[in-house]
């Protein structure tokens, strides 16, 4: 068995924070324990045969922090693309966002939406779809903002909080716009600012991070089995034992909870946070790209026949992803018990829906694949039931953070994600505020070693 003051469970931002940290501190008595082969969780990348590099979902790099500003001048070569979001709704593309863009919705829907827009009272909101009615209107609600977000999260906005709406941002514009109650607007993106992306790739950004921490103390391919909370062992899928004083974990909750076999209590627990999976389907194309995509940087699609909720054309993020003379585009395709889709399918129907983008010809790299863990969902008292579960495990010395170690979708941008590594890391050793997390977290629970 070895011993260590602090296992890192997963190396993707949160668990990369963690190391950097306490490499930044001197401190050398940590190990870093990653299932995959590299580094970078779900903001790695793949290479496929053809030479194509396919993000793990359409990955946007934003910064809050000076701290992280710092870590992020240590990567070498970036590109600068301006964002460019549409969306694909009646045959037609819409800027984002939509509810200031109200003359381009099609079938004169736009002018309803104005009326409604002046008609609005202050009503009270019990879930995401009720706010969205409360301060959009019936009609841009059932024509966008319901339909969308039941295809991203994979589940229906009633069953979704929506106080998150509120508290996260990925750039310098509010989180949710509110409307603009006319029919005039430029046929353009109302934040069309640049915004850094690794010519490589996210994950060769994190694979340029990881690497400047030492190696010898970072395990890849290695899988956490069971964890014995009560005597502070991991136990690895190859046997080894790994005891600790304390645990930074952002490996998925879940997995976290189902592999505490001596905690039934918690195993039970389990299966009650919601979350949605992801059919990632890229495909890359030998040529020019179709005039309708040059300069798109994503489209959002509500419509039920499209079978992805989000397109990024990755392409335009960096050249380099698809390589001279071709370009590269990757969907998203929700899912869940809630929302099934039909895996033999989606790869068929994602390259069908795109012949309205007048996308021909064959495409010369067909890249899937099925991530399990998506979206932590949001959902109607998440955090009544997610704080006694984290204040159980914090008293036994592991703190789960990130975006599904932490299960907070409204902190889990990589910046977050990487910040909350850092701070628990400072929460341990000098018992400093972790303010990235959960700011407005209740106390601590007075018994919260036998939740």
């Amino acid at each position: 068995m070895q011993q260590v003051e602090t296992l890192i469970l997963g190396a993707g931002p949160t668990g990369l924070g963690a190391a950097w940290r306490l490499n930044e501190l001197g401190n050398t008595d940590w190990v870093l324990l990653e299932s995959a082969a590299t580094p970078g969780g779900m903001a790695s990348s793949e290479k496929d045969p053809a030479g194509f590099i396919w993000d793990l979902g359409g990955h946007v790099i934003h910064s809050h922090f000076p701290y992280f500003d710092a870590v992020l001048n240590t990567v070498r070569e970036w590109q600068h693309p301006r964002r460019s979001g549409w969306i694909w709704l009646g045959g037609t593309f819409v800027p984002t966002p939509i509810q200031r863009h109200l003359g381009a919705l099609p079938d004169e829907r736009g002018s309803a939406v104005v009326a409604e827009l002046a008609a609005l009272s202050n009503q009270p909101a019990n879930n995401l779809y009720d706010y969205f009615v409360a301060t959009f209107g019936p009609t841009l609600t059932n024509v966008f903002f319901s339909p969308f977000n039941d295809k991203m999260w994979a589940h229906s906005a009633k069953l979704i909080d929506h106080a998150w709406t509120s508290l996260r941002s990925g750039s310098g514009a509010a989180n949710i716009p509110a409307p603009a109650p006319t029919l005039i607007s430029e046929n353009r993106p109302d934040d069309t600012s640049q915004f850094p992306y690794p010519r490589f790739g996210t994950g060769a950004m994190w694979a340029e991070i990881a690497a400047r921490i030492p190696a010898e103390r970072q395990r890849y391919r290695t899988t956490v089995a069971h964890v014995d909370l009560e005597r502070r062992v991991a136990h690895t899928t190859s046997g080894e034992e790994f005891a600790f004083d304390q645990c930074i974990s952002s490996i998925p909750l879940r997995r976290l909870l189902d592999s505490m076999v001596d905690d039934s209590h918690l195993q039970a627990r389990a299966g009650d946070l919601l979350h949605s999976s992801v059919h990632a389907v890229g495909f890359g194309y030998e040529g020019k790209i179709p005039p309708q995509l040059v300069g798109v940087s994503w489209i959002y699609s509500p419509e039920p026949g499209t079978p992805f909720y989000r397109s990024t054309v990755l392409s335009n993020y960096s050249p380099a992803i698809a390589g001279p003379g071709r370009w590269s585009i990757l969907h998203e395709v929700g899912t869940s018990a809630h929302h099934p889709v039909d895996t033999t399918t989606v790869v068929t129907r994602c390259r069908e829906a795109m012949k309205d983008w007048a996308v021909a010809g064959a495409p010369v790299s067909v890249w899937h694949r099925y991530l399990p863990f998506g979206y932590p969902v949001p959902f109607l008292r998440r955090d009544e039931l997610l704080h006694p579960i984290l204040c159980r495990l914090e008293a036994h010395g592991v703190r789960s953070r990130g975006r599904f170690g932490g299960w907070r979708y409204e902190s889990c941008n990589q910046d977050h994600a990487f910040m909350q590594g850092v701070e628990a890391v400072d929460a341990n050793m000098t018992g400093s505020p972790e303010r990235t997390f959960w700011a407005e977290r209740p106390q601590p629970l007075a018994s919260a070693a036998s939740v």
